[in-house]
């Protein structure tokens, strides 16, 4: 990330309501947040314009996110990225270890309080 820029995070969610959401929170908190809903859309945004941080659900049609971080893992421009599984789903110790084997460095359960969002996410990136 280039010095006096805002971070940018790559949020990824097929529900339209969750991205608005996030993406007001973290505007307001000095982020900007790029949206995808779909794991296609997302690899092509990142392909071209590296996030700071990629934040992505588990599910979607088709594809999963454990199976989209193996995407990521394969482009050398994407593999260093920071990358956090936010999720509805309930998370087992058996769903971390499954998260950070797939290269997440966090699985976090929605829903989080929206004033948590900002320092939550903040901490992820790398500065």
């Amino acid at each position: 990330m280039l010095l006096n820029t805002r971070p940018r995070i790559l949020m990824i969610d097929d529900r339209p309501e969750t991205i608005d959401l996030m993406t007001y929170v973290l505007g307001k908190a000095g982020l900007t947040v790029v949206m995808a809903r779909s794991l296609d859309e997302a690899l092509r945004l990142a392909l071209t314009n590296p996030p700071d941080l990629i934040v992505c659900d588990i599910h979607f049609n088709g594809e999963d996110g454990f199976q989209f971080a193996a995407r990521l893992q394969a482009e050398v421009t994407l593999r260093d990225i920071p990358r956090v599984l936010f999720t509805e789903r309930n998370l087992e110790p058996a769903d971390h270890r499954r998260a950070q084997q797939a290269g997440y460095i966090a699985a976090v359960r929605k829903p989080l309080r929206e004033s948590e969002w900002p320092d939550l996410f903040k901490s992820f990136i790398k500065w």
